[in-house]
């Protein structure tokens, strides 16, 4: 399988001051699990002062995350953001990814967040996360639909700024994998061989 190149410019530096912030992205539908994120997060926010989740994207669930967010009292600490065509001012915002989704492909936006130098933690769903994240090397992988695996990996990251660091830094090298160059040159070699 070929993936798809990370399309978005990967930035030459990160951002030398981050907000204590976790990131979340994708369509507000039940595939990605931004239920499970805000449980998740219910779970950490009190052991975790400061930090505050942002997720953005639009969909079918605006509501019904509002009104979870609104029942679990966490209104404080967690915003729901439209969709925008500059995401990488999010990613430049942010210190941490979360990938909550049910299942998935190969998730773009977790090699987006890598490239940006985002330390990542995702649900190990059947396909994709696994594929981009190698567990303590590039970030943390979760039981999948677990909320409570999910808010221990986040809280990891969250009180371990070395940990943190040494993921980024690790991610930022992995993403190089998906770039347009090497994605193109895989093509070219795929075509060449068929011809052959």
């Amino acid at each position: 399988a070929i993936a798809n190149p990370l399309t978005l410019p990967r930035p030459a530096s990160l951002p030398p001051h981050r907000a204590q912030r976790v990131l979340a992205v994708g369509r507000l539908e039940p595939v990605k699990g931004f239920d499970l994120l805000l449980s998740a997060w219910a779970q950490l926010s009190p052991l975790a002062p400061g930090w505050q989740l942002r997720i953005v994207g639009d969909g079918r669930k605006h509501e019904a995350l509002t009104a979870q967010c609104m029942a679990l009292g966490l209104q404080a600490s967690v915003e729901l953001l439209p969709a925008t065509r500059n995401i990488a001012a999010h990613y430049a915002d942010a210190q941490i990814f979360a990938l909550s989704s049910r299942y998935e492909g190969l998730p773009l936006v977790l090699i987006e967040a890598m490239a940006w130098g985002l330390a990542v933690a995702a649900f190990d769903c059947d396909t994709g996360p696994r594929e981009l994240i190698t567990p303590e090397h590039t970030g943390l992988l979760a039981q999948s639909d677990n909320p409570s695996a999910l808010a221990e990996a986040l809280l990891r990251l969250m009180h371990d700024t070395s940990l943190r660091e040494r993921l980024s830094a690790q991610a930022r090298e992995q993403s190089l994998t998906y770039n347009i160059h090497t994605i193109a040159g895989q093509w070219v070699d795929l075509v060449q061989q068929l011809r052959a």
